[in-house]
Parts: C-alpha cells; sequence; structure tokens
C-alpha cells in the first residue's frame, strides 16, 4: 500500500499542468514567500493552504493573509481533510 499525503498529490497534479507554485512547510514561510513575491511584482493567483499545519492551522493562516495589506486580495482556498465513512 502507498499512502500520498495530500499536499503530495495536488503538488504533482500541479507540475503536470505547469502551474507555478511553491510549497511552504509553515505559515510563516507562506507568508514569507507570498510578500516576497509580491514585492517581486509577481503575486500569486491563489493561495491553497492546508487546515492542518504545524504550529498554526489553516483558518489561522488564512486570517493572517486576509489582515496583511500586501496579501488581502489573494483569493484563498481551504484545503480540508473528510473522513470517509467506515465500510461495513
Amino acid at each position: 500500500m502507498i499512502c500520498l499525503s495530500a499536499a503530495t498529490l495536488l503538488e504533482a497534479q500541479l507540475e503536470r499542468w505547469n502551474a507555478r507554485h511553491e510549497s511552504a512547510a509553515s505559515a510563516a514561510e507562506a507568508l514569507t514567500r507570498m510578500r516576497h513575491a509580491v514585492r517581486l511584482g509577481e503575486p500569486f493567483d491563489v493561495a491553497l493552504i492546508d487546515d492542518v499545519m504545524p504550529e498554526v492551522n489553516g483558518e489561522q493562516l488564512a486570517r493572517a493573509i486576509l489582515t496583511d495589506e500586501e496579501l488581502r486580495s489573494t483569493p484563498l482556498v481551504m484545503l480540508t481533510r473528510k473522513q470517509a465513512p467506515a465500510r461495513r
């Protein structure tokens, strides 16, 4: 059995689409990368946010983005985990 994380699967799909993307290991890193992209004049078209992250959850990261003057116009998509119903 091979279990891949949702992030790994999503990154693989984005690469197949030749979509420019970056991953961050933490909310702090995500904010830093997003601010850097804005300052370069190349803001991200969308932020895909995992709801489960170390230290800061996805909702907290989304709030930080929405209250940041440089980042608040970035569309956000929250990726959540839904557990499949138990099989009988």
